[in-house]
């Protein structure tokens, strides 16, 4: 099975990323700067919680997607031996 591999930029982790760069620099800036300290903070608060949520998201869906498209390691369970008294 070929692997994608795909550079950085190309990933979605990477614009998750960049996107939560984006809103940490706008809200050190203070932009929109007529906004009041509380909007202000309300807004990064908002933007924090709904960032972290979307970033979740992806991470999930990204590791699920390498997880399903590996083949099995051929990890084997034993079972034990039958004359092994169960507890």
């Amino acid at each position: 099975m070929p692997q994608d591999t795909r550079p950085g930029w190309q990933t979605s982790e990477f614009y998750s990323t960049l996107l939560m760069h984006l809103f940490t620099v706008l809200t050190l800036l203070g932009v929109p700067a007529h906004f009041t300290t509380e909007q202000t903070n309300a807004i990064a608060t908002v933007a924090a919680l709904i960032g972290s949520a979307v970033a979740q998201i992806v991470y999930t869906h990204s590791r699920q997607v390498v997880k399903t498209s590996q083949p099995a390691t051929g990890a084997v369970i034993m079972e034990p031996p039958s004359d092994t008294p169960a507890i």
